[in-house]
């Protein structure tokens, strides 16, 4: 499963996890067991079962999902004529997140990627995450 593949790879890697998990995370706020933040306070709903699963996913593997720490990042992801919301995340090693250097949801290519020429989005719109890879980094 995910968190164990996460917990076997090598030290030098930064594992870096883009995905529709269908999740909804809560608006309670997640920390890690080294007391860092896992799921942030931003853009929280109603949390559903796989919302739970991907909270202790993050706990256990030193990971946050970065799109609930970041007010910019944290719109909704999903789209359809009747509601929207954020079932997609991308998650990052906790000690990782002084590397972001800019994050959002691009609603512009939302648009351009969807198949049909509506006037309103239906569908995913990318997550975008611009970050400083560095040779080293912080522990997890």
């Amino acid at each position: 499963d995910l968190e164990n593949i996460v917990l076997i790879l090598p030290q030098r890697c930064i594992p870096l996890i883009g995905a529709d998990f269908n999740a909804w995370l809560g608006s309670r706020i997640g920390v890690s067991l080294l007391g860092r933040p896992t799921v942030g306070k931003f853009g929280g709903t109603t949390e559903n079962w796989s919302g739970a699963q991907i909270r202790l996913l993050l706990g256990a593997t030193e990971m946050c999902a970065l799109n609930t720490l970041m007010p910019i990042f944290a719109g909704p992801t999903w789209f359809s004529p009747q509601y929207s919301s954020r079932p997609d995340y991308i998650c990052i090693p906790t000690g990782c997140k002084a590397l972001v250097e800019k994050a959002y949801v691009d609603y512009n290519r939302g648009f351009i990627l969807q198949l049909s020429k509506a006037a309103l989005l239906i569908d995913h719109c990318p997550l975008i995450m611009q970050f400083c890879y560095l040779d080293w980094h912080f522990d997890p």
